[in-house]
């Protein structure tokens, strides 16, 4: 699979993949939205050789992921609003 800058990639984490397992045991398990592998979008990618590449990424945020005291102008949110769409994620200024 090839990446990019400007791309949004999904990465797998420790929930994910044991959501994932038990999807194959049991096909009738439905995904929530809490149990969704995180999103990155890729800022850069750098190589030192072809053995050593590195992405920088932002992470986006599922609303229901928000942390505690999130900020937008002078209200505080904390959870999924109701203007949030049931795909929506949202761009954070945490990166890595």
């Amino acid at each position: 699979m090839k990446y990019s800058n400007q791309s949004f990639v999904y990465v797998a984490n420790e929930v994910s993949i044991t959501r994932q397992d038990d999807m194959n045991d049991n096909d009738a398990v439905k995904p929530r939205a809490t149990n969704r592998a995180w999103v990155a979008y890729i800022v850069e990618i750098r190589a030192v050789d072809t053995d050593h590449r590195y992405a920088r990424v932002c992470w986006m945020y599922w609303p229901e992921e928000l942390p505690q005291g999130t900020r937008y102008g002078n209200t505080s949110l904390q959870g999924r609003q109701h203007y949030h769409g049931a795909h929506e994620l949202i761009a954070s200024n945490h990166s890595k």
